[in-house]
């Protein structure tokens, strides 16, 4: 029985000593915001292709507040929507706080993520709903050159 009071007083000593060094180099204490990538003019603005998505969702799914505040964010999603893994994994990781110390989205934000993730839900729900979509995106004129571009880099 000693052996293993032992055992879990090193592990837990050890735990402690990492978790003391983190703090002491300041992990803990970075603001998220430095641990992003630098920031393009891309960034700060709606692309063309997040246009068409916008255009593809019903008007009551249409993240407006969202895509004023958070283009960036907005323009992430046009690019994940049609691949139900990554969107539902982008959903996830953008409404909890892996990092530490987020400050979190406004109400008006989050009510909009949330309506939109209901919405995601409820219609690409499965792979005839994906592939409706893909459809409809590739018969826009941007779609066809995403389509194309992906056919052309690939072959």
């Amino acid at each position: 029985m000693s052996a293993i009071g032992d055992a879990l007083r090193r592990v837990g000593r050890k735990l402690a000593g990492a978790f003391s060094t983190r703090a002491e180099s300041g992990l803990l204490e970075r603001d998220p915001a430095s641990l992003r990538r630098p920031e393009v003019e891309s960034d700060r603005m709606l692309m063309p292709a997040t246009l068409v998505w916008l255009e593809l969702l019903p008007e009551y799914a249409r993240p407006t507040v969202f895509c004023e505040r958070f283009p960036r964010i907005v323009n992430q999603f046009a690019t994940v929507w049609a691949d139900r893994k990554l969107c539902k994994l982008y959903f996830e990781t953008l409404m909890g706080d892996d990092r530490g110390g987020r400050a979190g989205f406004g109400p008006e934000v989050r009510k909009e993520i949330v309506r939109l993730r209901v919405f995601y839900e409820t219609t690409m729900s499965d792979a005839s709903a994906e592939h409706d979509f893909k459809q409809r995106l590739a018969a826009t004129p941007i779609g066809r050159a995403t389509v194309d571009h992906h056919t052309t880099t690939r072959t």
